[in-house]
């Protein structure tokens, strides 16, 4: 795993990624869908806005904008630098950020 990741940028849009080691299923029941769900909403809708997301048997995918520092409050203004610094502690899922670039930048 790199460990030389960019902290998050705010006001920044990203495609996050996930899958399961050797394309293992990462949503082994229909109600893992939900579970999935309802922690994504509880975690990342506090610091980021969804704009589109896929789930599949065994990844899925997500494209959210990461909110501007001044529209965060209290504990979510510090999230943004604490995956740079967080050990992985689950060695199986690697979560991939990368910012998505506009047509301009092309």
């Amino acid at each position: 795993m790199p460990t030389d990741i960019p902290p998050l940028t705010y006001g920044t849009f990203y495609h996050i990624y996930n899958r399961g080691n050797n394309h293992e299923n990462i949503f082994l029941q229909e109600r893992n869908y939900a579970y999935f769900l309802d922690l994504w909403w509880k975690h990342v809708h506090p610091i980021a806005e969804t704009w589109a997301y896929c789930l599949l048997r065994n990844h899925f995918h997500a494209v959210v904008f990461i909110k501007n520092k001044e529209d965060l409050t209290g504990r979510h203004g510090t999230f943004l630098n604490w995956h740079r610094c967080s050990p992985c502690r689950y060695d199986r899922i690697v979560v991939n950020l990368r910012p998505v670039r506009s047509l301009s930048e092309s």
